[in-house]
């Protein structure tokens, strides 16, 4: 079930420096999930999960797994058409736990702030309201496109926590992140010991004729 919220779109005058000079377009839509509010805001907050529910994205990187909340960036690379990828680059600028996520993601000219709210719906505690409110500025979109992008969204998304056993899959994808962080701090390592291992010419003159040191 989902219920239609009101849409806006405006025209901005100050447009943040560096952007193609289209209009902010700003719109919002809710949804009912039925998960408990905890499952819903743990699978939301996931940014390396995004491409099981968006179906542009491809993959997306965490830069420092360590960092799961506020200050969170992610690179995420997403199919565009004709076959070609494009990376955005995207943070966590605003948090509050099992409540609110604002998600700023960036390309080029083009950003998109993401507000993602999360609610207990009644009856109980076992039906959660998300809304996903998008702002754009750099984007070529018209009104309905932005509105297809958001039902879009909502409804993958919803499928994909009311499918999930989200603890278990929560946990695979963490030991997934410590495996790579694992196989980073190798290759580091492994990289540093070669270096170490390349020993540089002596300092020491050499008799080339007698193979003795000059002194």
């Amino acid at each position: 079930m989902s219920k239609l919220t009101a849409s806006q779109i405006t025209e901005s005058a100050d447009q943040p420096k560096g952007l193609a000079p289209t209009p902010t377009r700003t719109a919002k839509q809710s949804i009912i999930i039925e998960r408990p509010l905890k499952d819903v805001f743990v699978l939301g907050l996931d940014l390396e999960r995004r491409c099981q529910w968006q179906r542009d994205t491809v993959i997306g990187h965490l830069a420092d797994p360590d960092v799961p909340q506020l200050g969170a960036k992610c690179v995420e690379t997403r199919k565009i058409a004709g076959g070609a990828v494009e990376q955005w680059d995207l943070e966590i600028v605003e948090f509050e736990q099992d409540s609110l996520l604002v998600i700023r993601a960036e390309c080029d000219c083009a950003r998109v702030v993401e507000r993602h709210s999360f609610g207990i719906e009644q009856p109980g505690p076992g039906r959660t309201r998300y809304t996903l409110a998008l702002e754009t500025t750099g984007l070529r979109w018209t009104s309905g496109d932005l509105q297809r992008q958001i039902l879009d969204r909502l409804i993958h998304f919803r499928d994909c926590v009311e499918t999930a056993d989200t603890s278990s899959e929560l946990a695979r994808w963490r030991a997934a992140r410590l495996r790579r962080k694992a196989e980073a701090e190798e290759a580091a390592l492994a990289a540093r010991d070669t270096d170490t291992e390349d020993v540089a010419p002596s300092d020491v003159a050499t008799n080339m004729e007698g193979g003795l040191p000059i002194e």
